[in-house]
């Protein structure tokens, strides 16, 4: 058993708190943000044999299937039931299908399904779930859409699906009036998305810590 918490790495009081309890800094996370007014926001382009598409409940179970595929080399990730799918994840009041986009491909080979397609199965190849933390925005001064989750199946990395996906969601939140786009990441992210969210625009806004403590049996 392991007891978890967090902090701000500016907070040095905190941090000292939990040193003198024996937590020691475990893994170190970054939220970055976008600036989408000064941004330049294109179209989002995919090559051939990969299709764009506005975030559908009948995609979920596709979507939630590929998320586990994506994560399992994540640190401290577990795959996500469809139980707690629902609850978490789609069913969260901050979830917003209007700014979430999946990109798919057609296989006659694979077993993972986001619906019909002839001569083959539509296979999810990436996704990005957005939220909307309107309770935050007050204190932050602007109105901002959040990527909560994105993911790309590891035979289709480095073909763009990324970078369609934060540029469709970016003009979704322009769209809505938002004038930031934000995101947080893990400091030793294993798929380079630090690289990628720096050269789509994001910025290092605050760094979080989690500190931890293994407990006895």
């Amino acid at each position: 058993a392991r007891m978890d918490t967090w902090a701000e790495e500016s907070r040095a009081d905190r941090c000292a708190l939990f040193a003198r309890h024996h937590l020691r800094p475990l893994r170190y996370y970054t939220d970055m943000r976008r600036d989408l007014a000064a941004a330049r926001l294109p179209r989002p382009r995919l090559p051939g044999g990969l299709r764009l598409q506005p975030y559908r409940e009948e995609l979920s179970e596709g979507v939630r299937a590929a998320h586990n595929d994506v994560f399992r080399d994540h640190w401290g990730s577990q795959p996500l039931t469809a139980a707690h799918w629902a609850l978490r994840v789609t069913g969260s009041r901050h979830f917003r299908p209007g700014w979430s986009f999946v990109v798919s491909t057609t296989s006659t080979t694979s077993t993972t399904s986001s619906g019909g397609g002839a001569g083959g199965t539509d296979v999810v190849a990436g996704y990005l779930l957005s939220g909307a933390y309107e309770e935050d925005w007050p204190a932050q001064g602007f109105r901002e859409g959040w990527t909560d989750l994105l993911g790309v199946r590891r035979p289709l990395r480095r073909r763009g699906v990324a970078s369609a996906l934060l540029t469709a969601a970016a003009r979704a939140y322009a769209a809505d009036g938002m004038v930031a786009a934000g995101l947080d990441v893990d400091s030793a992210n294993p798929s380079g998305a630090v690289r990628l969210y720096t050269a789509h625009g994001y910025r290092p806004a605050r760094r979080s810590v989690l500190h931890a403590k293994d407990l006895p049996a």
